[in-house]
């Protein structure tokens, strides 16, 4: 699912959205899949996102992995749940800092450990009209210096169904190399001179972010959804090196903002017409900022 040019791990190998085995019992879960981290449960809605998640680098931690996971489910009452999630993500590695573009050890293998993960989450009322999680996430790069970076995040999400035609739902993170879940600025790690030393050094990218989107249900053949996204790397972080001259805008690249909307449209029951318009706004460490207007149109066939 993701461009093997960027991902050296992997390079030659089938292009696979998403795929799970589960073994399920009444209250537990265990599931093998390739599929997005505990984390980041929540998706924004979006037809025109196929080869990567909706809002990816944009406040989207739901880059596509492979995950081993446990799930325990508690029932508190008739309409109060609870669900405690454990598990290990294989995260891609990814980013501008590549030192090679061969099938070789990524970072993330090198370090021959994979990321740990967990998540709780309740939900309320009927129909789990209110939910709230909060994740945890834990791994770790072996750079070409052999130096070890941790890779680590803290997530919370939200989802609210206001009557029965208005949800919001959301999430925000914040944590350190973070381009193998797609977020970071594309970057796992900074490389550059310190300026107090002069020496080469690396170090783990800072970053926060997020997305927020509003969805609404004007009836079974008519839904709006309007969402922002953003993600962005510490810009103390960017001052503390010297980096290294390069001509791909992206190894400077700080923040990005992403702001879309779309419609869509069943107007039959096997049938799904979607526009959209996406805005994406990339800040760079200097300098003026990158503006993309997409426009697209997204149909579908359920069968």
């Amino acid at each position: 699912s993701e461009d093997a040019g960027s991902y050296p791990a992997a390079s030659g190998s089938a292009r696979i959205h998403t795929a799970h085995f589960k073994l399920e019992w009444p209250h537990d879960l265990i599931e093998v899949g390739f599929t997005e981290p505990l984390i980041s449960p929540l998706s924004p809605t979006s037809y025109a996102s196929v080869a990567q998640p909706p809002m990816s680098w944009a406040g989207n931690l739901s880059a596509w992995a492979p995950q081993i996971k446990f799930e325990h489910r508690l029932q508190l009452s008739d309409t109060n749940s609870m669900a405690l999630e454990a598990g290990l993500w294989d995260a891609g590695y990814g980013g501008t800092n590549l030192y090679n573009y061969l099938p070789l050890p990524s970072d993330y293998e090198s370090e021959k450990w994979p990321a740990v993960e967990s998540h709780i989450s309740w939900r309320a009322g009927a129909d789990s009209r209110f939910q709230i999680g909060l994740g945890g996430y834990r791994g770790a790069l072996k750079t070409k210096f052999g130096r070890t970076i941790p890779s680590w995040a803290l997530s919370t999400d939200l989802s609210l169904r206001l009557l029965s035609k208005i949800l919001i739902a959301g999430e925000f993170y914040r944590g350190s190399s973070l381009a193998g879940l797609g977020g970071g600025s594309h970057k796992d790690i900074l490389i550059g001179t310190d300026p107090s030393t002069g020496a080469i050094r690396s170090i783990g990218l800072n970053a926060a972010g997020g997305w927020t989107q509003l969805k609404l249900n004007f009836s079974p053949v008519v839904e709006f959804n309007a969402a922002y996204g953003q993600d962005g790397g510490y810009g103390s972080d960017f001052r503390s090196l010297e980096l290294t001259g390069t001509s791909n805008p992206i190894s400077t690249l700080t923040r990005n903002q992403m702001v879309t909307g779309n419609l869509i449209l069943r107007p039959r029951t096997y049938l799904v017409l979607s526009p959209e318009y996406r805005r994406i706004l990339s800040g760079q460490l200097s300098g003026t900022s990158n503006v993309a207007n997409l426009f697209t149109i997204s149909a579908g066939y359920i069968f």
